[in-house]
């Protein structure tokens, strides 16, 4: 024993246990990375297990650190927003559809901005429903709704604007509309 006040003793062992967790904890970090490098199907699986089995776990971590991060998320996602308007467009025409779509269970997720684009041209940019002219502002309508087993397709989507599309809802289409037949 190397001091015989216990009180010194015992922070005597407070530093080496520091010291030797660190230097353990590093030896660690390096061996499980190079496990993962070796294995990295073996660590997707590890990973999706653990996901499956403490799925309320993450959830709750993750919206405890939303909630004490909200307005950080807030400030960083509305710069970016504004310092790229054309991604923002890019997300909100076809990328948000599409996710939409998927978790509805939609089996098929065939289209694309650039089918959106040809949409819009077919209609002249105005709303398939009240005919008014909304250029770049127009959102894809569904004709059979996704929550009715509707998919995202070029024959099922329509371009709408907001207030038509607000209103029809997941409902009947309130005007015969022809989809375009290729």
């Amino acid at each position: 024993m190397p001091y015989k006040d216990p009180e010194a003793n015992r922070a005597y062992k407070r530093l080496w246990n520091k010291k030797t967790r660190e230097k353990n904890r590093a030896s660690y970090n390096k061996k499980q990375q190079a496990w993962r490098a070796k294995n990295p199907n073996r660590y997707k699986q590890a990973k999706a297990a653990y996901r499956k089995e403490h799925t309320e776990k993450i959830q709750s971590y993750r919206r405890a650190y939303y909630l004490a991060h909200r307005q950080e998320r807030i400030a960083k996602t509305s710069a970016w927003l504004k310092s790229h308007p054309d991604k923002r467009r890019k997300y909100v025409n076809t990328i948000q559809p599409r996710r939409r779509a998927q978790k509805r269970g939609a089996h098929v997720l065939n289209f694309s901005a650039a089918q959106w684009e040809l949409l819009q041209a077919v209609f002249h940019h105005r709303c398939a429903y009240c005919g008014k002219r909304a250029k770049g502002k127009l959102t894809q309508d569904h004709i059979t709704p996704l929550s009715k087993g509707g998919q995202h397709t070029l024959h099922n989507i329509v371009p709408a604007c907001w207030p038509c599309n607000r209103a029809k809802g997941n409902r009947a289409v309130p005007r015969a509309v022809q989809p375009l037949l290729l």
